[in-house]
């Protein structure tokens, strides 16, 4: 028989290269990778061998017997272990390697290898049953020769029901490009049966190989394109890795950069880059693992160390960031934010470390800038709350969670109430009450906010439409708008359109827009006002005197009152300086011709002093809490909405 390699011998060619290039740019080194290098090599020799044997048993005579049969037994022996190398593969793909370890699975898998060593055994102890070289030298298939293709055909059947089963567990690409592999590998099995003499089997594995680097297995994939680092996803692949298979516990730092969005507003993108390389370059001189360095954000790095003490590091990084960084001439001061999380405390997987990770970075900026968080059990508690709330907003619409409720505004000239804010409220099944601050928060970090505040519009409106609630001699309901809310593309119309939904005079509503959203959404809040001031609605400034109060937000936004934050009329009691600023910030809104409302009336102390300035409207306890709607209903309609009782409010 004599075999034609010109197939083969293209693909050794073309898969070389890919070889070369894995083995250079390769710097993951996880269990996958170690795995595809190993398949990759051994094809490489499997294609050589083929491609020797198709020129030696064609001029049998040129090497000697023994030669010419350690070649095929060699190469047969390479395909045999190249099918259990395919298993192994779809197992670590499929993230099931690690069961191994358990006892019942090793032997499981050493009976899945029976049938490979069986044929492996025949090749070098009973050669003539696979193949032999008869009396003229002509290479000749022996009666078990077949047993090779049953193999193969057996793990190519294993790795797709492997495959197809935690379909799941693998990406799309993942799974496409490997079913893809088995049906090209099963078609050329086929072939290569039929046409004994035409080499393609290797060539349609080679194949199969390329396509695996040029999807999923690419190295570049996993490395950031500025830094050089391992990005996001090579992180979460080392760390599944490490999660699963550690044998002692390491250590993640997380670096968390100060204000570099603020580099980059002053300095530029390019001077911003250039800190970022300097930083990076920085990092590699200290960290314990030059290959465990990750940039798994804008302005956020991971390193792993083999320690679990890593006090000195963390200080020695800390202490850089006192100094100033040169970059393109320019001294630049950063601050940092730093957390430590043990890999024993990850009873799970490497997307809830992230989700982690993302927990603890939101607690880092919540503790201020320079601060550090050693995740213990206390903050890996904190953070299961947060996620706990999280998940409950996700389905607020199913369970129920979020309710309105409406916290009255006495109106002064008419000594009643007249106005309303609403005001949202959250019950989680198991955790109680939760403050609306914390809620909030949490809404805005995980992109919720936009569907919470179409809720809160949507069942305001209906509220509003349904009770009609102008009949009670209500003037204004209140609502709250986020700036989360207002980066949203083509906002002011979906306001508007929702709003115009329902049936009852527009100029009810007035949204309260706080000074930093102002700032922040300069462009957006001025569409946003002036699409819904067409149609009757108003706008108060929310918690002026908390923040800038910066006068110019007055003269640049239409609004039509401003709230005078509770903190500023507490603290008129407190000091006589105080006292003059809240005069005269009131003279000061009235002279624009605005609306006021003090928020923060609790005692007779605070109502006397604001009866005294004339403010247009006073929100707090002494004039009630918030109260669902069927108690605010009950207030409103049964003529308690001008009395002066605190106890009717409490």
């Amino acid at each position: 028989m004599l075999f034609v390699p010109y197939i083969e011998i293209g693909a050794f060619v073309f898969l070389l290269m890919v070889t070369v290039v894995f083995f250079i740019k390769e710097n993951l080194y996880t269990i996958q990778g170690i795995f595809y290098a190993i398949f990759l090599s051994l094809m490489l020799l499997t294609l050589a061998l083929d491609i020797a044997i198709a020129y030696t048993t064609s001029y049998v005579q040129l090497l000697p017997l023994w030669a010419n049969k350690l070649l095929n037994s060699a190469s047969l022996f390479m395909y045999a272990v190249l099918s259990i190398i395919f298993l192994l593969y779809t197992l670590i793909l499929s993230d099931n390697l690690h069961l191994i370890r358990c006892g019942k699975n090793r032997l499981i898998l050493f009976l899945l290898m029976l049938p490979a060593v069986a044929f492996s055994s025949l090749l070098f102890f009973k050669t003539e049953l696979v193949f032999y070289f008869d009396d003229g030298l002509r290479y000749t298939q022996g009666p078990l020769f077949g047993l090779l293709f049953v193999c193969a055909a057996l793990y190519i059947l294993l790795g797709a029901v492997i495959i197809i089963k935690n379909k799941k567990k693998l990406t799309p690409v993942q799974f496409y490009t490997v079913l893809l592999f088995i049906i090209l590998l099963a078609a050329s099995l086929v072939l290569q049966y039929h046409l004994p003499s035409l080499l393609i089997t290797g060539a349609v594995i080679a194949l199969g190989l390329t396509c695996m680097f040029f999807t999923y297995q690419n190295p570049d994939a996993y490395v950031d394109e500025l830094t050089k680092l391992l990005g996001r996803s090579g992180f979460l692949v080392i760390v599944g890795q490490i999660i699963r298979w550690q044998k002692k516990p390491k250590s993640i730092v997380i670096i968390d950069i100060n204000s570099f969005k603020t580099i980059n507003n002053l300095f530029g993108i390019a001077v911003g880059d250039g800190l970022l390389l300097s930083i990076v370059n920085y990092l590699r001189r200290v960290a314990p693992n030059k290959r465990r360095i990750f940039r798994i954000g804008g302005d956020q790095f991971a390193l792993i160390a083999d320690s679990a003490d890593t006090t000195e590091l963390v200080e020695q990084i800390r202490r850089r960031f006192k100094y100033s960084w040169n970059v393109s001439d320019n001294r630049l001061h950063l601050s940092v934010s730093m957390a430590r999380i043990a890999t024993d405390q990850c009873e799970f997987t490497s997307e809830d470390l992230m989700r982690l990770i993302q927990n603890t970075l939101f607690l880092m900026k919540e503790s201020g800038r320079g601060g550090y968080i050693e995740v213990n059990n206390e903050i890996i508690n904190s953070i299961k709350r947060r996620t706990a709330i999280e998940n409950s907003l996700r389905s607020f619409e199913q369970n129920g969670c979020l309710e309105l409720s409406f916290q009255p505004i006495y109106s002064v000239q008419k000594k009643r109430i007249t106005s309303a804010e609403v005001l949202l409220r959250m019950e989680h099944e198991e955790l109680g009450p939760i403050p609306a601050d914390e809620f909030i928060r949490i809404a805005e970090m995980s992109g919720l906010i936009a569907r919470i505040s179409r809720f809160v519009l949507v069942d305001t409106c209906r509220f509003i439409s349904e009770n009609r609630l102008w009949k009670y001699g209500l003037d204004m309901i209140d609502l709250n708008l986020s700036p989360a809310e207002c980066l949203q593309e083509d906002y002011a119309n979906k306001l508007k359109y929702i709003i115009s939904s329902y049936p009852f005079e527009k100029h009810i509503l007035s949204f309260e827009i706080t000074e930093t959203a102002a700032a922040t959404s300069t462009g957006q809040i001025l569409e946003i006002m002036e699409t819904l001031s067409a149609i009757g609605v108003s706008f108060a400034l929310d918690d002026y005197s908390q923040g800038y109060a910066n006068p110019d937000t007055l003269i640049r936004f239409p609004f039509n009152a401003v709230k005078l934050d509770k903190d500023l009329l507490w603290s008129t009691f407190r000091s006589e300086k105080a006292k003059i600023v809240y005069r005269n910030t009131v003279k000061m809104i009235k002279e624009l011709g605005m609306r006021i409302i003090a928020e923060g009336a609790e005692t007779a102390e605070h109502i006397e002093m604001l009866h005294e300035l004339e403010v247009d409207f006073i929100q707090g306890f002494y004039y009630g809490r918030p109260l669902d709607k069927s108690g605010f209903l009950d207030v409103i309609s049964g003529g308690n909405a001008g009395r002066l009782n605190t106890k009717v409010w409490n």
